[in-house]
């Protein structure tokens, strides 16, 4: 199951309102538009919205939010269509189809119809207002369309790539408690998703990663975790912590996290988070904020290609991958059949890509300019008002 399309609006009654109407989303997509237009803004609607669905972040810690998102099943048809309304902190309607056929509706007071499969009809519900129905009715064998919300949000993870938060933290999770962690829950840990591969996949694992950070152009020979040692005080009180090191050729030195370049690292856990989601063999969903942040063109440019060739792959063809920039050469880079632009007018945000606006797209690529063009002089916007 893939995310097709998302609607969504959050305080739409008031003056500040935020309302995204039409996104629509393939199987790779890089999500360009100046400073400020909302890009990563999407990113984190569709990463919330994963957590809300797998129970990390509760319907109380949101003002407000409408989303009205579409999932398509492996022959790109419509599966699931799924309505959440929050206001004031709670839950004001939700609702759920499968193939089209009604499966849950609730709205005021948490009331509402809510089909069981063992009865093979509806049954009257009441759910606390402050909770979801995707996450408070989970049952397989009574509810068993919710599981397919679940098996999304568990295999749905977040890359900030310009996070600098990743190089200056260490694993300090005991052996035992890292192997219930699911790998969506470490999407901030990078050392300890490394960790947890490393014992799920043991040396494949790290041999992908190491012959993926050489596809880039980082001449890494070696690379894996051990305890900190010799490293300031402050950190040595922790407990059995542990850091990447990565071992370069012609250098006999284990280099720790810390004294790698910010771009190096950013990459290489990319890559780990990469290798984790595809090892898993699971239909996923990679979202990865200001993609080649930090790195030089050429590291930059390969780095984004592989992506690019990963997910262009029948093993990876009904899972997604979903990214941001604004940065000239990394846009030329990426075939703009993948491109998503945003541009924003006030509090309205409109995408166009190619599958939503194929003319638009078709016909500059007739132009044969640069795919950065198409972006700058606004191709797309300019297009649409001269046709209206």
């Amino acid at each position: 199951m893939r995310l097709h399309s998302l609607k969504y609006t959050e305080y739409k009654e008031e003056e500040f309102s935020w309302n995204l109407p039409d996104l629509v989303l393939g199987t790779i997509n890089l999500v360009v538009g100046k400073n400020a237009t909302g890009k990563s803004r999407i990113l984190r609607i569709v990463i919330g919205l994963s957590r809300l669905f797998d129970g990390r972040v509760l319907p109380s810690a949101l003002e407000t939010g409408h989303y009205i998102v579409q999932f398509s099943d492996k022959n790109n048809e419509p599966f699931i269509t799924y309505e959440l309304e929050l206001y004031k902190r709670k839950v004001k309607s939700e609702k759920l189809l499968l193939k089209n056929e009604l499966r849950l509706s609730r709205g005021a007071g948490g009331r509402g119809r809510l089909w069981f499969d063992k009865v093979n009809d509806f049954i009257d519900v009441q759910i606390p207002e402050d909770q979801l129905a995707v996450t408070s009715r989970r049952d397989s064998e009574q509810h068993s369309f919710l599981e397919y919300l679940h098996e999304w949000a568990l295999n749905s993870h977040f890359v900030d790539f310009a996070s600098t938060k990743p190089k200056e933290t260490f694993s300090a999770i005991d052996k035992a408690t890292l192997k219930q962690l699911r790998d969506n829950q470490l999407d901030d840990d990078i050392v300890s998703l490394f960790r947890l591969g490393v014992e799920k996949w043991g040396r494949d694992f790290t041999r992908q990663i190491c012959a993926n950070i050489r596809k880039i152009g980082f001449n890494v020979s070696e690379i894996g975790i051990q305890p900190i040692q010799g490293v300031p005080a402050a950190i040595q009180l922790l407990d059995r912590a542990y850091y990447i090191y990565v071992v370069e050729d012609g250098v006999k030195k284990k280099l720790p996290q810390y004294e790698l370049s910010s771009g190096m690292f950013r990459a290489i856990g990319a890559l780990i988070r990469l290798q984790s989601a595809v090892a898993g063999k699971k239909p996923h969903c990679l979202v990865i904020d200001d993609i080649g942040e930090g790195l030089d063109f050429d590291r930059s440019s390969r780095l984004i290609n592989l992506l690019v060739s990963e997910y262009e792959l029948d093993r990876n063809k009904y899972s997604q991958l979903v990214m941001t920039s604004n940065d000239k050469f990394v846009m030329n880079g990426v075939d703009i059949k993948y491109w998503c632009v945003v541009e924003r007018d006030g509090g309205n945000i409109r995408t166009f890509n190619q599958l939503n606006s194929a003319e638009i797209f078709d016909d500059f690529i007739q132009y044969g300019f640069s795919n950065f063009d198409f972006f700058q002089n606004g191709f797309f916007s300019k297009t649409i008002k001269s046709s209206q």
